[in-house]
């Protein structure tokens, strides 16, 4: 399994910080066989919001690497993901019904798991993974933009001034384009500078031909307004099926990277 095969983004959870790890390995599963889910649950060390400290982060990742790995050698199981949130992880198995037995030998005897962590449910539409691991746009986008506001926090930027940020999307219809941007200029709460788009389908690369949007605006990157505003964007590219391919501060050592 590779690393590239794995998204980590970070999340809510019943309110609370979260973050969740997913195995994409299994997205595109046209044929689903394994319907019964293995839940773990482990306690870990923890900051105040709930969140692992770096010692606590080391030891999950090498306890359920463990677990995974011996699990997964001894039976057909599908490693999909974990989330971490309020003082502890869940670890998520997939398998075939017929090793519900095996599974409570090698997770208790074998590898003294307390069964009070276990957990044991059947889901053939494979619900847990599908509609609570995978990330949405929204959260792919989110993480994407702090993680990208901690590279430019360390390469010295000042995230208190305001910067000019520039939107990008695809639109595959002038009339979906002309809709979000009708609807995005008569928001009361997100302003933005110029609205530009191209009068004609383009080409793009690996894709059907699309109108080209690009919104400018000034920005503080210091606070939430930058992640407000991507969720927003999100939201309404999604309400007129266009694709945001994120954003792009002009003036810094990033100037030249799309985030997509």
């Amino acid at each position: 399994m590779t690393k590239s095969e794995w998204q980590r983004y970070h999340s809510t959870i019943n309110g609370k910080e979260a973050v969740i790890s997913v195995n994409l390995e299994f997205f595109n599963n046209k044929q689903i066989d394994e319907s019964l889910v293995v839940e773990y649950t482990y306690a870990y060390e923890h900051m105040p919001n709930g969140l692992p400290t770096a010692e606590g982060l080391r030891n999950f990742i090498q306890d359920s690497g463990k677990v995974s790995a011996m699990l997964c050698s001894l039976i057909p199981a599908k490693y999909v993901g974990y989330w971490l949130c309020d003082g502890k992880g869940k670890i998520y198995f997939y398998l075939d019904d017929m090793y519900e037995i095996a599974i409570n030998e090698i997770l208790i005897n074998t590898l003294k798991i307390d069964p009070s962590n276990l957990k044991l449910q059947h889901d053939p539409g494979w619900d847990i993974y599908f509609d609570f691991l995978l990330p949405t746009a929204v959260e792919i986008k989110t993480t994407v933009t702090e993680e990208t506001l901690d590279i430019l926090r360390q390469h010295g930027e000042d995230l208190t001034r305001e910067f000019r940020v520039d939107h990008r999307f695809y639109f595959y219809t002038e009339m979906e384009m002309q809709g979000f941007l009708e609807s995005v200029a008569e928001n009361e709460k997100y302003q933005f500078i110029s609205l530009q788009h191209s009068s004609v389908a383009m080409p793009v690369p690996g894709e059907d031909d699309a109108y080209l949007v690009k919104l400018e605006q000034d920005v503080h990157l210091h606070n939430d307004e930058i992640l407000s505003t991507v969720a927003f964007l999100e939201s309404e590219a999604e309400m007129f099926n266009g694709r945001y391919l994120g954003w792009q501060a002009q003036n810094t050592v990033l100037d030249e990277q799309r985030l997509n």
